[in-house]
């Protein structure tokens, strides 16, 4: 007899990126971790909220997931750990770990307060290949060094594939769902420039040219003066005449 309400299955996720994925929210904003009170209209929103779901939760700290349990004591039933609502906590841990995070910080480490796995009653490890269909044996050597059964014939098989050895090497062109990967932000923002110049000079006219350029794309260009943290008051104002107030 409870009626189906939009957020009675409350998606969230830790970072950013996986809640933008499906369309839910972060876990910080939905949850409230970064305010110091929770209001009457923060306890309304979780009206009709029967189950949280938390992605990405490896990346969650100790003192968050404390607070978390706090914030939702005092929006729902403060009788019971995290409100009485039921969490389904998703992720892997065998990811990369945080970056920067102490160990004490971490959910799984013995040096936390170690609610995390006290709070858990049921774990499901997904034991799937469906990542893997286009090649099965990786997927099973993968699955092997999880659990700690790599051998040395599993090495040398993906040592096969190590770029610059053995003829392998990284294609010009990227097709399909290929992506980079890069260690530092300024390689990241080489590579977003130059694949933004190939769509620039794919699609837009010269930059002599008189011809005007597609609405598809919209170039705002900052002229930065300073490393101040005060605005440029002319662009300011140049930016609020070509586009809306709301850009403020």
């Amino acid at each position: 007899s409870i009626m189906w309400n939009d957020n009675t299955f409350l998606f969230t996720a830790y970072t950013g990126s996986a809640a933008a994925a499906f369309g839910g929210q972060t876990t910080v904003a939905a949850t409230y971790l970064s305010k110091k009170t929770i209001t009457d209209d923060d306890r309304r929103v979780f009206q009709g909220v029967r189950t949280l779901i938390i992605d990405e939760v490896s990346f969650l700290k100790d003192r968050e997931l404390l607070k978390l349990d706090s914030n939702l004591q005092k929006i729902g039933d403060n009788r019971k750990p995290f409100g009485g609502y039921n969490i389904i906590f998703a992720g892997d841990f065998q990811q990369n770990e945080p970056v920067k995070m102490k160990d004490k910080e971490k959910l799984w480490h013995p040096s936390s307060s170690r609610h995390f796995e006290n709070s858990i009653n049921c774990c499901i490890i997904l034991d799937g290949l469906h990542r893997f269909r286009d090649d099965e044996r990786y997927g099973r050597i993968l699955q092997k060094l999880c659990r700690g059964e790599l051998e040395q014939a599993d090495v040398d098989k993906i040592n096969e594939r190590l770029v610059g050895k053995n003829g392998v090497s990284l294609p010009k062109v990227l097709d399909g769902d290929s992506c980079y990967a890069c260690s530092t932000n300024s390689q990241r923002n080489a590579i977003t420039a130059a694949i933004f110049r190939e769509h620039l000079q794919a699609t837009h006219p010269d930059v002599d040219s008189d011809e005007d350029p597609p609405t598809h794309t919209v170039i705002i260009k900052g002229f930065i003066q300073s490393t101040s943290k005060k605005i440029d008051r002319a662009l300011y104002k140049r930016t609020i005449e070509l586009g809306d107030s709301d850009m403020k």
